[in-house]
């Protein structure tokens, strides 16, 4: 594993309670499949970058006035 890749693993253990994986949502938790899970090659690219799901993405990307009724993940919640 590359120094990058570390230092991405710790800040994601440390903001979300876990650490990277290819196959799952670093916010939330949830299994993904990066081929079939997106709704386009944008978000797909955006998981690769940021390892967020559809649903934590279209969540994290939403205008302000759309913020309304959105439950955020609370990993201090577990």
């Amino acid at each position: 594993m590359s120094d990058l890749e570390e230092i991405k693993n710790h800040f994601a253990k440390a903001i979300f309670g876990r650490t990277r994986r290819d196959d799952q949502c670093v916010m939330c938790g949830k299994d993904v499949n990066p081929e079939t899970d997106f709704k386009d090659a944008l978000s797909k690219k955006e998981f690769m970058i940021s390892h967020f799901c559809q649903v934590c993405q279209d969540n994290m990307f939403k205008e302000d006035d759309e913020d309304e009724g959105v439950e955020w993940y609370d990993s201090t919640r577990e």
